[in-house]
């Protein structure tokens, strides 16, 4: 079973207009309120990550048009938490625009081990 989301944990490989990573981070608000692994709540297929701003075009050079997200998960864990499907290492966030990619999360937890 691969590694639980938790709330705090990362999304990477989305890019500004530039090339520059911009990193997710997973939203506690919209994780699993009563679903804990090792005291933190798990992200589930609703959870939502948030990319900071970070620019979309370039004016002469210059960066512009800077814009922030707030991604769900496609989580693809075959186990569920609140009626919907736990997110798991290496699963998407389906981000991709102009300036960069879709991201893929990074768990920090190596195991299921949740409790309610």
């Amino acid at each position: 079973m691969p590694a639980v989301v938790r709330a705090g944990d990362s999304a990477s490989g989305h890019t500004d207009i530039q090339g520059n990573p911009v990193a997710g981070t997973v939203t506690s608000a919209t994780c699993a309120q009563s679903v804990l692994n090792g005291g933190t709540k798990i992200a589930i297929a609703s959870t939502i990550v948030n990319f900071p701003s970070h620019p979309h075009a370039m004016d002469g050079g210059t960066p512009i048009d800077y814009q922030s997200h707030d991604v769900a998960i496609n989580a693809t864990g075959k186990n569920k938490a609140t009626g919907a499907f736990i997110a798991v290492d290496g699963d998407v966030v389906p981000v991709a625009d102009v300036a960069g990619p879709n991201a893929t999360l990074s768990a920090t937890t190596a195991n299921l081990n949740c409790k309610q």
